[in-house]
């Protein structure tokens, strides 16, 4: 019906902003390139808690797409007959519930951080802290905590959309009494083709997505199965985790630095970004 009210011109650009935050039980933000270059970049994240109705231990996961690609994906929730069916309480949100046994409702499944292979806090919440629409930097940083509480003393981690198109992902993390085990992993549908110490490229669709680990320097990256655990795990097919470990003593506190850089700007995009505490992400 909208043929009959057209006056016949052109469609408007686009006037939606690039940069958005939505706040709430779970904060979320944007940050894209453009609404009309099919190449762009899109990146969201996420904050809040697992506690929500119909959580999962996903905070501080991203979706990542660029070129036409999905590179860092969700792998979404699970039928909930399936589990119930065999007797699981996946309705009880305890740190403890059974509902915390699905792969896919826990962080260890989710482009985030897993500490010595346990949760995170159920009842812990992160909020976004900083958030920029600035085209110079425009950025998010969130704080959790609160989510690794009793794991690490301390968690922040920033997402920073680079006006050339890469992304970088910060996160600082501080240990507490005790030493600790953290992993970083993205899951992707792409073809891990080459992996080396501190960098790897991701292939799909004739694309490519070169990871790189600024700190630590070299990082030992691997690849990990998305394979379900239990017989009530849902199926991932075509997809795998990328990533690697990060060991902390007691007491010590350290910053992570991934570079996500899309295929075509990878020839343009010759130095690496400058590298500044989350304290100091400011536009420049």
């Amino acid at each position: 019906m909208l043929l009959l009210w057209w006056d016949g011109g052109s469609p408007a650009e686009p006037t939606l902003p690039l940069h958005w935050k939505g706040e709430g039980v779970n904060p979320l933000a944007v940050h894209r390139s453009s609404w009309t270059d099919p190449n762009a970049v899109f990146l969201a994240v996420k904050a809040g808690t697992p506690a929500a109705n119909h959580g999962h231990m996903d905070v501080g996961s991203f979706v990542l797409e660029a070129e036409g690609v999905r590179w860092a994906l969700d792998l979404g929730a699970q039928d909930y007959n399936g589990m119930e069916s065999r007797g699981l309480g996946i309705w009880n949100r305890d740190q403890n519930s059974d509902r915390w046994r699905i792969y896919r409702y826990h962080n260890r499944s989710h482009n985030t951080l897993l500490v010595d292979d346990i949760g995170q806090v159920v009842k812990g919440r992160a909020a976004i802290t900083n958030f920029s629409d600035d085209p110079a930097f425009p950025h998010t940083i969130m704080d959790m905590s609160e989510v690794y509480a009793g794991q690490l003393a301390h968690v922040e981690r920033g997402f920073a959309l680079l006006p050339d198109g890469r992304v970088m992902i910060q996160d600082e993390v501080a240990a507490g009494d005790t030493p600790a085990k953290v992993r970083w992993t993205m899951t992707t549908p792409a073809e891990i083709t080459e992996v080396d110490q501190g960098a790897a490229t991701l292939s799909l669709n004739g694309k490519n997505l070169y990871l790189e680990t600024l700190e630590p320097v070299d990082a030992a990256i691997e690849v990990f199965s998305t394979d379900p655990p239990n017989e009530w795990d849902a199926p991932n097919p075509g997809t795998r985790q990328i990533g690697f470990y990060v060991e902390l003593g007691a007491q010590e506190s350290t910053t992570i630095t991934v570079l996500l850089t899309p295929g075509s700007v990878m020839d343009k995009a010759k130095e690496p970004p400058e590298r500044r505490p989350l304290a100091a992400w400011t536009a420049k």
